[in-house]
Order: structure tokens, then C-alpha cells, then sequence
């Protein structure tokens, strides 16, 4: 279990890096796929925050976050999974508002390292604030956002796998900085 707390983060990062440079790469691999890889990365995301937020939820600031951030995670994948007509013609706004409560989500992350004095804590709070201003323009102009679907949400779920991979690495930086194991 613990192994499994530690890397979740560099594996939800991974993942979301391989689909952002996907998406980039072939556009037409968005339209085709995305939903049902995106569907997958959302479940896998959103059981990870559950996860962490069950070992975790007495060591962090305002756990629920993360419990939240978990089941619309959940939720949102299995949408994706079983409507893919519907998710393909709103992906835009589907891919908005998550980057919107991701965004705010992972402020309240940034919080978290900077209670705990890790350096680089203010790189997660940018990232936060950009992944809700991407979502806050995916979905004021969501013609524009469809026009350019593939480069939007391949560099959103590229920022994503990078927050995640920070994350681990902040994570990893403290608890072998101080020798404690108080997250895993």
C-alpha cells in the first residue's frame, strides 16, 4: 500500500503527459479516443485522490478537497466511458469546468506543501491558478476551444501530469528530507 501512495502521483502524471502529447501530436486522436482514454485517466485520478484522501485525510488541510476532487473524478470517467457521443460534442466545457475545481483543487494542494515548509510550494500554487484560467477560457469561448481542441486539451492534461509529477516529487523531497512517513 504504501509504494502504491507513493507513485500514484508520477503515475497520474505520466499519464496525463502521454495523452496532452497525444492530443497534440495527432488531432484526429482526439476526436476519436480522447473520450475513452480521458474517461479511463479521470477514474484513475479520482480513485487516487480517494485513496489518498483515506491515508491521509487527518494530515492534510481541508481533506474533503480531495475526497471531492476524488469522486467528481469518478464520476466524470464513468460519464465519459458510457455517453461518448454526448462527451465528444461537450468536451470543451466537460474539460473546462474540471480544469476550473482541478485549478482550485490543487491551490488548496499548494497550501498543503507550504504548511509543511516544502520549497517549490508557489509553483504549485501558479500552476493552480493557470489550470482555472485555461479552464475559465475553455469555456468563454468554447467555439474557439473546439476549433483548437486537440493543442487546448493536450496542453491542459500536459500541465495536469505536471502538477502531479511535482506533487510526488515535493512529496518524496519532505518525507526523505525528514525522514517521516506521515502521508504513505
Amino acid at each position: 500500500m504504501r509504494l502504491f501512495n507513493r507513485s500514484i502521483w508520477l503515475v497520474m502524471g505520466i499519464l496525463f503527459i502521454i495523452t496532452g502529447v497525444l492530443s497534440i501530436w495527432n488531432p484526429s486522436f482526439v476526436m476519436v479516443s480522447l473520450v475513452f482514454l480521458a474517461g479511463c485517466i479521470f477514474i484513475f485520478s479520482g480513485v487516487g485522490n480517494i485513496i489518498f484522501y483515506l491515508s491521509a485525510n487527518s494530515y492534510v488541510f481541508a481533506p474533503a478537497w480531495f475526497l471531492a476532487d476524488g469522486i467528481i473524478s469518478v464520476l466524470l470517467g464513468i460519464f465519459l466511458f458510457f455517453h461518448h457521443e454526448a462527451a465528444a460534442t461537450a468536451l470543451s466545457y466537460i474539460i473546462g469546468m474540471w480544469l476550473i475545481f482541478a485549478g482550485v483543487s490543487n491551490l488548496i494542494k499548494s497550501l498543503d506543501l507550504y504548511r509543511f515548509r516544502v520549497s517549490g510550494w508557489a509553483l504549485v500554487t501558479v500552476a493552480g491558478i493557470l489550470e482555472a484560467g485555461l479552464g475559465f477560457v475553455s469555456l468563454w469561448h468554447p467555439f474557439v476551444a473546439m476549433l483548437t481542441a486537440s493543442s487546448l486539451i493536450g496542453y491542459c492534461f500536459i500541465f495536469q501530469g505536471i502538477i502531479f509529477v511535482l506533487l510526488w516529487w515535493f512529496i518524496l523531497r519532505y518525507i526523505d528530507k525528514n525522514s517521516m512517513s506521515i502521508f504513505y
